[in-house]
Formats: structure tokens, sequence, C-alpha cells
């Protein structure tokens, strides 16, 4: 169920010194807040209209609605316009409410990183993670296009996946409900007619039956175990350091989901370094700050022990090398930056490489999906067949 976020807001008509009469969205807890908050400033309110805004949803993240507000923000801050007056306009002229919400906040006294910090319930982690990035560079303005890019990327890849798993999935659903009926409604019907004739056919039959309908629940108790231990366990991690180390650890050395993973995090890790070395900071302090965007705590641990190396003196591509965690690929091209001393620049090329790697994992994955979801249908009706139809087949000849 989808919680809602009620905010109230009103319209209010408003004054400047010059007597320029114009509109404005403000949020406030109470009227007599409002009232109160326009006496600091050079407005005179002259009217006020209470609107209930419920385009905002808590602990869902509106991810179109956020992908809107990027595209409208970097296009503001590309013109030269200021984080704040961005807002404005956003807030005037568009009818994402993120914008009011985020206003809001800054007249407030909040910066715009703490403002979309505190909404937690809208924005995803990583993408408050870039903006803390954008923080510490000095520079927000400079962080959105990216983020536009990043956003467009994911976009891209949800997209992609869901179009492609759209009709092998109603295939699979539909062959499961149809499975489901007859197993449970038409062949114990079947059953009850035949077996009044008896013999051995009729035994075979529903013992078959039997046999299958033991068999779908084992298999819907394991899926329900499986997801109810995912959940417990995903529960634990996010309260267990530890544990979620030792977790963090072992999917790192899954076959098949240790490179998805892998690439994953350094085309984050990339990402926020090619950033914050942009921006000016020091490869130690841009490898602190660049802990943000990843997820994996053993992958985040490896990036700590690299950070303490380099104090104590190694090369950056040395440290690498140590870790298994990270791919080969990256201490190689830093060792390139190290020769060329374009270190800030190599970054670039390892987020780029493994972004591609990363589209082409999900493109095969793609091609393989289908296939394999056909495959286990057919060998699902296979089974059917063997363990219903032919034992109708046989009691039929048996009555004949």
């Amino acid at each position: 169920m989808i919680e809602v976020l009620k905010i109230k807001y009103y319209i209010c008509t408003v004054c400047d010194k010059d007597g320029h009469i114009s509109k404005e969205k403000r949020i406030a807890e109470s009227k007599d807040s409002l009232i109160d908050s326009f006496f600091q400033t050079d407005f005179l309110l002259l009217d006020i209209k209470e609107i209930y805004n419920i385009n905002i949803f808590k602990k869902t993240k509106c991810r179109k609605e956020v992908f809107d507000f990027t595209v409208l923000m970097n296009q503001l801050v590309s013109s030269g316009l200021t984080i704040k007056d961005a807002l404005e306009i956003c807030s005037h002229f568009s009818d994402n409410n993120i914008a009011l919400l985020l206003l809001e906040k800054i007249r407030k006294g909040n910066s715009f990183s703490s403002a979309v910090d505190e909404c937690d319930f809208i924005f995803s982690k990583f993408y408050r993670s870039i903006i803390k990035i954008g923080d510490k560079v000095g520079s927000v303005e400079r962080i959105f296009p990216r983020l536009k890019h990043y956003l467009e990327m994911e976009k891209k890849i949800r997209e992609k996946v869901s179009t492609a798993l759209v009709y092998p999935l109603f295939v699979l659903t539909t062959a499961f409900i149809s499975a489901f009926c007859i197993i449970f409604f038409v062949i114990p019907y079947l059953e009850e007619i035949f077996s009044q004739f008896g013999g051995t056919a009729a035994l075979q039959l529903k013992k078959s039956v039997f046999e299958l309908k033991i068999t779908c629940s084992v298999l819907v108790i394991l899926v329900f175990l499986l997801v109810l231990m995912f959940f417990f366990l995903r529960g634990v991690r996010n309260t267990n350091e530890k544990f979620a180390e030792k977790i963090d650890s072992i999917i790192l050395k899954l076959p098949g989901l240790e490179m998805i993973v892998k690439y994953f995090e350094t085309a984050n890790f990339a990402f926020a370094m090619e950033a914050l070395t942009n921006g000016g900071l020091s490869v130690e302090t841009a490898i602190t700050e660049s802990l943000l965007m990843v997820k994996n705590k053993s992958y985040k641990k490896a990036l700590v022990e690299i950070k303490e190396q380099l104090v104590e003196g190694d090369l950056f591509s040395v440290a690498v090398s140590k870790h298994s965690e990270i791919p080969d690929y990256v201490s190689k091209w830093i060792a390139i930056g190290e020769e060329t001393g374009k270190t800030e620049d190599i970054f670039i090329q390892i987020k780029d490489f493994y972004q591609q790697e990363i589209d082409k994992i999900i493109s095969n994955f793609m091609s393989l999906i289908e296939p394999v979801l056909i495959f286990l249908i057919g060998c699902f009706l296979l089974i059917l067949v063997m363990n219903i139809i032919v034992p109708i087949f046989n009691l039929y000849g048996s009555l004949l």
C-alpha cells in the first residue's frame, strides 16, 4: 500500500516594494506561520489560498518526478542560475512539487544538500550521496549534468529490463494459473469419474495427481521460505555491520554475481572520484567521500584500506592491485594515469568502461531470460503431461 505524504501548501498573492503583484507557492504548518514568514521579507501578503498536495509519496521513490526535476534543474543551472533561483522558477512553472518542498527547506536556512538529504522519502540514497559530493567540491550546480546522465542510463536500463520481461512473465503466469486450475479443479473431477470404473490406471492417476499436488505445495512453500529468508537477511544486514560485511564478502565471491556487483560498485566509485578529484580534492580525501556511493561493505572496506596504504606512501595503482574486490582493469588504468600525470581524467575512462560493461551484461541477460523461461515452462508442461495426461489416456484405453 502506497503511503502518501499529505503536504499543505498555499498560493499566496503578494506585492513587492515596487508595487508589482505576483503569486507564489509556499509550504507552511499553518496560515499563522505562513503570515509570520512574510514579516522578514520585502513582500506584502495580500491573499492566501489553501491547497492540499498529494503528489509526493512517502517512502516511495518517485522516479518520474525525480527524473523530471533533475532534467529541469540541469537546464536551469546550466544557463547560469543559482540553485535557489532555479528552484524558484521550477516551483512556479512546473507541476513538480519536489522543487517547492526543497525551496521551503532552503528558506528555513538549510543548504540544498541538507534539504535533499532530509527528503529521504523522495530521493534515493545514491541521489543524496551525489548531491553531497557536489556540496563537498563546492559546486552542486556542476553535479547536475553528471546526475542527469546517470539517471538517464538508469532509466534506459530499467525500461529495457521491464520491456524484455513482460512477454516471458505473461507466458509463465498464464501457464502457472492454467496448471493450477487443471491440477486442483479439472483433474480431481475427472479422477472422481474414472475411479468408479476401478483398475490400475485409475489408481495410477490418483497417485500421480497426489504426487503432483505435493510437489506444487512444496515448491510454493520453498519459494515463500526463500522470500522470507531474503527479507530476514536484509533486515539483519541493515542492523548488524559485521554480518553485513560477511554477507557482502560472500556476494563478491559468487560466480556471475561477483562480476555484476563489482562492475556496479566500480562504476559508482569512479563516478564519485571523477567529480571529487576534478573539484580539487586530493585522492585520499576523494576516496573517503566516495564511500557514500558504495553499497557493498566488503568493497567499501577495501577502499578504506587503500586510503590507509596511500597515507603510508604506496602508489595508488599498487594499493588498488592488492585488493581482489577491485577489478584489475582499475589498477591498470590508474597506473597509466600516474604515468601521464592525469589520474583525475582516468576515472572518466573507468566510469565509461564499466557503464558500457553493465549495459552489455544486461543486454546479454535479457537475450537469455526469454529462452530460459520458455524452457522452464516446457519442462513444467512435460511433467504435467507425463503425470496427468498419460495416465488419463491409459485409463481410457483400459476402459475400451
